[in-house]
């Protein structure tokens, strides 16, 4: 119960991640599940930033193509 507590602690939890997925610890399934939660930490890293990146070049588009439009319409 203690280790899903310091798991919650975002810097300390990522350490004790570490901790736990790479050093000595006698019990192979909390290293397992370190290692897991490390690399569901990655993959969802991954994800946003490629969101982000999507999502910046869509914004860039729109605003882009605003601009387009709003210098062709005279009044």
């Amino acid at each position: 119960m203690l280790a899903v507590f310091l798991m919650m602690i975002p810097i300390v939890g990522f350490i004790y991640l570490l901790v736990l997925a790479f050093g000595g610890t006698e019990s192979i399934a909390k290293k397992n599940y370190a290692r897991a939660t490390l690399l569901w930490m990655v993959i969802l890293v991954v994800i946003s930033i490629v969101i982000g990146v999507v999502m910046a070049i869509m914004g860039v588009t729109f605003f882009s193509y605003l601009d387009q439009s709003s210098t062709s319409v005279n009044y």
